[in-house]
């Protein structure tokens, strides 16, 4: 009898607990339903430029480097340049000692060499190694789902902060082979650009890409689309916004995206407002990817006339 009696108490325990757990449970999501939809912003959908881009920083290095050979049968007189010197084409970088001279084949950096000692026979063993600085170059890292988007020949921006200029180059290389690390593989890629004679070997700049872009196109912020069973959908409000529960679910069709804005093919039309979730930041630094046409400042124009993604619902501004 006294089992029995302990069992039927600890029965009634755990009934009694779960009846709590999940009384809490109920106030939790209501209090969690209630902060988003207090939280959510209506926003309009609008004509717009979108542009999806890719930014990596790197080191700035030659796109040719090689070692120049002196000439095998004269003896060394004199090394003209020290390591890490700037040369033009026609400077002289090493003396003979029968007069002659061996010259700087283009514009470049002398890196390193390997020569005898003074009044010693040059060999075929012996050189000095040059860093070309007419045409450079800058590596970047690009993910997987972006470098499929990626291909030779296309434009980038190179800009070096150190000199305070900007350089229009192109896509020169791209791997075929990513590296995989930390649950993702990444590849490489290069910019090429021609050098206005302010850049040395070694400083850094910053590549950018862009991979896709589409204008005069209807956009909504990235957060305002979900999914649902498998079709992209926005919450669109009804009326004039104000009342965040007169809603539909509308399914789209998308196109370019970036982390602030996307393209909507189908399923709404200009105006149109549309829920956008407490958890977006697309009013983040937005620049020039997510524009309204005919509107150069970046950020989306409200209805109201206020700026930027943090508009409330109109009539209760």
């Amino acid at each position: 009898m006294k089992k029995s009696s302990k069992k039927k108490k600890i029965a009634i325990a755990c009934a009694g607990a779960a009846v709590i757990l999940a009384g809490l449970a109920v106030v939790l999501h209501g209090c969690g339903a209630e902060e988003e939809a207090s939280e959510a912003t209506v926003q309009e959908a609008q004509t717009m430029t979108i542009e999806k881009t890719i930014s990596s920083e790197g080191e700035i290095t030659s796109t040719l480097e090689e070692n120049v050979e002196p000439h095998t049968s004269y003896y060394l007189k004199k090394i003209n340049v020290e390591e890490g010197d700037a040369v033009s084409e026609g400077d002289t970088i090493l003396t003979y000692t029968n007069g002659y001279t061996m010259e700087a084949p283009y514009d470049c950096v002398i890196e390193s060499w390997y020569l005898p000692d003074t009044g010693d026979q040059l060999t075929s063993d012996h050189y000095v190694t040059i860093a070309g600085t007419d045409v450079l170059q800058i590596e970047l890292s690009v993910g997987e789902d972006e470098v499929s988007l990626l291909e030779k020949g296309k434009s980038a921006q190179v800009t070096v902060e150190a000199t305070g200029s900007t350089y229009t180059g192109e896509v020169s290389y791209v791997s075929e082979q990513g590296e995989y690390t930390s649950g993702m593989s990444t590849f490489s890629a290069k910019v090429v650009f021609d050098n206005d004679g302010k850049l040395k070997l070694g400083m850094t700049g910053t590549a950018e890409i862009t991979l896709d872009k589409a204008e005069n196109v209807i956009g909504v912020p990235a957060s305002a689309v979900h999914i649902t069973n498998g079709t992209s959908c926005v919450t669109v409000v009804n009326g004039d916004g104000t009342d965040l529960t007169d809603t539909e679910e509308v399914e789209v069709e998308t196109g370019v995206s970036n982390d602030s804005y996307i393209e909507i093919k189908s399923g709404l039309a200009e105006g149109d407002l549309v829920l956008v979730p407490a958890s977006d930041d697309s009013e983040e630094d937005s620049g020039s990817f997510g524009r309204p046409d005919g509107d150069g400042s970046g950020g989306m124009q409200m209805p109201g006339g206020s700026e930027g993604g943090g508009m409330q619902p109109p009539g209760q501004q």
